[in-house]
């Protein structure tokens, strides 16, 4: 990601830990305690939202579902995200890869001139994740997100 848009971030977070974010038009939440506080209350806040959520991308999923059915969707995967867990491979490890598929899915930008980043950025960069998370090896990335 660019060194522009950490400084954006940065200075979004440093209007306080829940920031209002115009270009969005939507509230950020830059405080960890905070997001963990909103994740888990799904009878005050949704991730189901048409503009942003990846359901529309997607379908539905543990990423766009709250609550009861989240939880049965997350449960079997839960492991595999827990640093130190089974399977699970260090924070250094996941922002590097993470850091190489984005330079790699941008860079394609760049050559097109143009993006949809749903399609061509969140979309492969999760079905990536999950990929390697899961350790479907051989999986192409259309492959994983033709399922959904």
């Amino acid at each position: 990601m660019s060194e522009e848009f950490h400084e954006y971030l940065r200075a979004r977070a440093s209007e306080g830990p829940v920031a209002f974010v115009s270009e969005l038009d939507a509230w950020m939440v830059f405080d960890r305690a905070l997001v963990i506080e909103v994740l888990r209350d799904a009878d005050r806040f949704t991730v189901d939202d048409p503009r942003f959520s990846t359901g529309r991308v997607l379908g539905p999923s543990m990423l766009s579902l709250d609550g009861p059915i989240h939880s049965r969707h997350r449960s079997p995967f839960a492991d595999a995200f827990k640093v130190g867990g089974p399977g699970s491979i260090s924070r250094q490890e996941v922002e590097a890869k993470l850091a190489d598929r984005a330079s790699v899915l941008v860079d394609g930008f760049r050559q097109r001139r143009h993006a949809d980043i749903s399609m061509q950025l969140a979309a492969p960069m999760a079905a990536d994740v999950m990929c390697d998370v899961l350790g479907l090896v051989g999986v192409q990335t259309s492959e994983l997100l033709s399922w959904y």
